[in-house]
């Protein structure tokens, strides 16, 4: 229970009071570990617990796969060593390891070597490609389990999907489209991957249309969110807002993800006074409160109206503690509107100094405004260009 709502300083306190820990009270505590990202305890933990003397089952080999980030081979061998090498699970959980610690061509290799390819397997490492950037061979593994015959899931279309939004391919987007209908499948992912590469596409006509074509009984928060970032993304501010009117309308709760969205398309489209209401609306209404991305939208909103006072009264004011994304924002305000520059550049560089796109940006307000040895300053501490090179004569 502690694992998962985050409270993992908690679970520790009830895992090392307790007298006598088994196989299964550390299997929990490593996999717990794992979905809160401390994969380094995940080890320490499997180490603890070979020298107690306590066997290792499946289940702690799959869920040791899942969080040994770093320390893959290392797992595999005693894996093996146990027995459990060979397991599709281990395997399957030892590949996505690999391809989320951005080991591609490792989990490329691995995948190669498997015996058994189940449609886990592809989903796997189709889906960890397109989250690294490789989405040209996210795609030809998909065509190639494809001509295998192997058939793929909904995830498997949501994963290829995102490689196509990458690629910004709508030709390779319908052709993924068309093999999903064939296919049968009904999939709330799928239809929201679909409704997201063709939104970044640029095509919004077909996105509106396979949103419609959704029966209002299956059209879940999801699919919302979809549309109204898709509409956010495109410059459509009080089209999204339509969208969201109509949602709650319809008795459907925003949450955090709907609100970033919409206060994105206020800040693009410069719907000051609605940003605002929505704002407080998230806050008071729904009861969401506000996360570091909803400030930074906030005051890029400020930021572009030209309220700089107010933007920086926000910031001021949050309950969280600013990161450089913020400072970087309200920069960025105050290099359009020529106030407060050199106050924001010292919030910046105190969190990472020598900042080199502020330090860019402050050179460049000083330059505009005459102030040349103070562009000199600023210049110095970005990083010396080298010099270009050509071999044409």
């Amino acid at each position: 229970m502690y694992m998962k709502f985050g409270t993992v300083g908690d679970a520790c306190k009830v895992f090392y009071a307790m007298p006598v820990r088994n196989t299964i009270v550390y299997n929990t505590m490593i996999f717990g570990h794992d979905q809160n990202s401390n994969f380094d305890e995940s080890m320490v933990l499997y180490n603890n617990m070979r020298h107690e003397g306590l066997s290792s089952d499946l289940a702690t080999f799959v869920a040791l796969a899942s969080s040994c980030s770093g320390h893959e081979w290392s797992v595999l061998a005693h894996a093996i060593r146990y027995g459990f090498g060979t397991n599709t699970m281990v395997e399957n959980a030892m590949l996505d390891s690999l391809v989320k610690s951005n080991a591609s061509k490792d989990g490329m290799e691995f995948f190669k070597k498997l015996e058994t390819k189940t449609v886990v397997s592809w989903t796997t490492i189709i889906s960890g490609l397109a989250n690294t950037g490789f989405n040209l061979d996210s795609v030809n593994l998909f065509k190639t389990m494809h001509c295998l015959g192997i058939r793929p899931n909904g995830f498997t279309f949501s994963s290829v999907l995102k490689s196509c939004s990458n690629l910004a391919d709508i030709n390779l987007g319908r052709s993924i489209h068309g093999a999903f209908v064939k296919c049968g499948s009904r999939c709330a992912f799928t239809t929201c991957a679909l409704i997201d590469m063709y939104t970044k596409c640029g095509t919004l006509e077909e996105s509106n249309r396979l949103f419609d074509t959704i029966d209002s009984d299956d059209k879940n928060l999801v699919h919302w969110n979809a549309m109204i970032t898709g509409l956010s993304r495109n410059g459509y501010g009080c089209e999204a807002l339509e969208l969201y009117a109509e949602m709650v309308r319809q008795n459907v709760v925003p949450d955090c993800v709907t609100f970033v969205s919409l206060l994105s398309a206020c800040s693009r489209c410069g719907l000051l006074e609605a940003g605002i209401r929505l704002f407080d609306e998230m806050r008071y209404k729904f009861g969401i409160w506000p996360s570091i991305e909803h400030f930074a939208c906030m005051v890029d909103l400020y930021g572009r109206a030209g309220f700089l006072d107010q933007a920086l009264d926000l910031i001021n004011s949050m309950p969280l503690n600013p990161d450089s994304s913020i400072w970087n924002i309200f920069f960025g305000a105050c290099n359009i509107h020529g106030k407060l520059a050199k106050f924001a550049m010292k919030k910046v560089n105190g969190i990472e100094a020598n900042n080199y796109q502020t330090n860019v940006l402050m050179c460049n307000i000083f330059s505009r405004s005459g102030k040349w040895g103070d562009a000199q300053k600023a210049r110095r501490y970005g990083p010396v260009k080298e010099p270009g090179l050509s071999w044409v004569m």
